[in-house]
């Protein structure tokens, strides 16, 4: 697939390659005077027998805002 696409699928593998669930923080930060939305996102994966160390895994976000009229 990869190859077919001329992409680079590596981060995929991961998925495959360790056991675990990755776990997603995602903490806003409002500031007031210049109106800015910052989310700070933390991946965690708990260790398992055999992997304490774990690598971060692509995880696709997608985010929308809306205003107070809910547009």
């Amino acid at each position: 697939m990869a190859d077919a696409n001329g992409a680079d699928l590596s981060a995929l593998g991961r998925w495959y390659g360790q056991a675990g669930t990755p776990r997603v923080e995602v903490t806003p930060v409002y500031e007031v005077g210049p109106q800015t939305l910052t989310l700070k996102v933390k991946q965690s994966t708990p260790p398992t027998p055999g992997q304490p160390d774990k690598q971060p895994v692509l995880i696709p976000l997608a985010v929308g805002l809306l205003g107070p009229d809910g547009g």
